[in-house]
């Protein structure tokens, strides 16, 4: 089911693409650093700029993921496991959370 869905979501996107690429045929100009010019489509361009976003994006969760990772691992040589249930304050006995008592 999640693949159907994914399936018709790429397909819709694809088709709203195409949609806006008939409809704004136009050629822009783009103006960058030292006198670079690039001419094309709108739909070209803002293709590209969704994309090299998406590719940002990726990379930046890919980066953030392989810190966590390296953390955990970190933790693991120390002898700390995070996923262990036992060591949070909520499965103590009452007895250890106050000492005066």
């Amino acid at each position: 089911m999640k693949r159907l869905f994914l399936i018709l979501v790429t397909f819709l996107v694809a088709l709203l693409g195409l949609t806006f690429a008939v409809h704004n045929p136009q050629q822009v100009e783009v103006h960058y650093y030292f006198d670079w010019i690039w001419q094309g489509s709108l739909a070209l361009l803002l293709f590209l700029t969704l994309t090299v976003g998406l590719l940002i994006g990726w990379l930046a969760g890919r980066l953030r993921g392989f810190i966590q990772k390296k953390q955990g691992n970190r933790r693991s040589r120390m002898g700390v496991d995070s996923r262990d249930a036992s060591l949070t304050p909520r499965n103590t006995p009452r007895q250890f959370h106050d000492v005066n008592e």
